[in-house]
């Protein structure tokens, strides 16, 4: 008989085993949610600190470019990490970045339907329909490879509401493809297992592959962002589908975890079937919806598949740390005074960490 899943905060040799998502979570910033009448009504972000005068102003912060990396040789856990063959067919196939920079999709060369928001697009998944929307960067180059984001809201939400509420376009100044999926009942699936049979990990990989043939997205430039319960999405497809997806920035969530209790070492720690990803985890310290310790183990998890030093080095925007001696990147934002909503600076960050990473 399998074991049932521990509660939240349930510990294995002294760990936190996982982190358990909270009913209810809000949507991605715009915050129309029937289920989320809890919500805070401010969480706008804390008001900005008093400049300092030029006489005492401190040197500027390195931005997330130039925050040192170690060579790709580096450690890549400090626990084994699965890397057995998956079922083929199930994850496409995509080339990570070489020495000669991200190879281009098969969609290279083809025109694009439209320029713009495209919105009620869909994809057949699983003989279901699926639907989400799309944004094509205006001047669109059908030789030149773009990144692909995911943007995930939050639990009541959808994908138009992930895009309303996050604003990543702005910042990427029509470099990227961006897609905001529609979850089904509007949330995430973060329990079925494993991944192959899961309808939202299905989902992303039909799109994955579907833009890859009608687009020209540079692959190993696979990214995902998400809000509240779309941050435990991110995370979990972080974990389920790393070496597709290059890089996750989880706002406000948690996790990631198994619900089956399997996915665990002799430690107590999750071991993920997917290569280990760089990670963007912000998160508000007056967050009442999400608590702070949820970010704080989605943190704990990527700094140690990703093999990083306690140290820190501080990057732009304060009060954001670097860590030291990882692998692959992995950033802390834990923000004073910021509740569950997006924090003012989370549109710029999201991108300026997805851009800086080669």
């Amino acid at each position: 008989m399998p074991r049932r899943a521990a509660p939240a905060g349930s510990t294995v040799g002294g760990r936190a085993r996982w982190s358990r998502p909270i009913a209810g979570l809000c949507t991605a910033a715009v915050f129309v949610c029937a289920a989320c009448a809890s919500c805070e009504k401010n969480d706008g972000p804390a008001p900005p600190p008093t400049a300092p005068t030029a006489a005492t102003a401190p040197p500027p912060l390195p931005t997330m470019g130039t925050v040192p990396r170690p060579p790709a040789t580096g450690p890549t856990a400090t626990g084994p990490v699965a890397t057995g063959p998956r079922p083929p067919g199930t994850i496409p196939t995509l080339t990570p970045p070489g020495p000669s920079g991200p190879k281009p999709s098969a969609g290279c060369g083809k025109a694009p339907p439209a320029v713009g928001f495209l919105a009620g697009q869909t994809i057949a998944v699983a003989g279901a329909p699926r639907t989400f929307g799309l944004y094509v960067p205006a001047g669109y180059d059908p030789n030149k490879g773009y990144p692909l984001i995911f943007a995930l809201h939050g639990d009541g939400g959808d994908g138009a509401g992930a895009r309303a509420g996050m604003k990543l376009e702005a910042p990427a100044r029509e470099g990227a493809i961006f897609v905001y999926p529609d979850g089904r009942g509007r949330t995430w699936d973060l329990n079925t297992m494993p991944p192959e049979k899961n309808p939202d990990v299905l989902f992303f990989d039909a799109l994955v592959a579907k833009l890859g043939d009608t687009m020209c997205l540079a692959r190993g430039r696979v990214f995902v962002t998400g809000h509240s319960n779309g941050a435990y999405m991110a995370n979990q497809l972080g974990c389920w589908r790393g070496g597709v997806v290059r890089a996750i920035a989880p706002h406000s969530g948690g996790g990631p975890y198994d619900s089956t209790n399997k996915g665990y070492d002799e430690h107590g720690d999750l071991v993920c079937p997917g290569s280990p990803v760089a990670a963007l985890v912000v998160h508000g310290q007056a967050d009442g919806v999400v608590a702070p310790s949820e970010g704080q183990f989605s943190l704990s998890h990527w700094r140690r598949v990703d093999g990083c030093q306690a140290s820190t080095a501080k990057v732009a925007p304060e009060p954001c740390v670097a860590y030291t001696g990882c692998a692959r990147p992995v950033v802390s934002c834990s923000v004073p005074g910021l509740g569950h909503g997006e924090w003012s600076q989370a549109a710029q960050l999201t991108w300026d960490f997805f851009a800086s990473l080669p």
